[in-house]
């Protein structure tokens, strides 16, 4: 019996180690673009159309444990969203999801954030198919936090 209970606390402890919940807070953001299916760093290496920088009030809410994305508006509750996929390579996390469109919701986006924690960067990236065209929003100002 106090091997189960051991084996169990154990488990717990690993569980709580390894769950994360990342906040990433967003004020200033810079929209680039190409017209192709492509991937974030693409985008950000050879850019075919770039924004100006603008100002935001956005968080989204990275929950690795539950593998879901919660996104705020001027503190406003907009979605949830959940991942398809977590990949991790040194420093940098790409997560993937289906997002949809806030006006049209049947329309899904193929999406990615890309972070990296020591650095302190992150982007929002998505594929829009009817104009055949990946954005990708640079957070150039934000804050990341971990909370375990």
């Amino acid at each position: 019996m106090k091997k189960l209970a051991l084996l169990f606390v154990a488990s717990v402890m690993v569980t709580v180690a390894y769950s994360q919940v990342v906040t990433i807070k967003v004020t200033q953001t810079q929209p680039f673009a190409r017209y192709e299916e492509t991937t974030a760093t693409s985008v950000l290496a050879n850019p075919e159309w770039s924004g100006y920088k603008e100002s935001g009030n956005c968080k989204y809410v990275l929950d690795l444990n539950n593998r879901t994305s919660t996104f705020y508006l001027d503190d406003v509750f907009v979605s949830v969203l959940k991942f398809k996929s977590i990949t991790k390579s040194g420093d940098d996390v790409r997560i993937t999801l289906l997002d949809n469109n806030l006006e049209y919701t049947e329309v899904k986006f193929k999406t990615e954030f890309n972070y990296n924690i020591r650095k302190g960067t992150s982007s929002y990236t998505w594929y829009n198919e009817y104009g055949d065209y990946t954005r990708t929003q640079l957070n150039t100002q934000c804050v990341i936090t971990i909370t375990k």
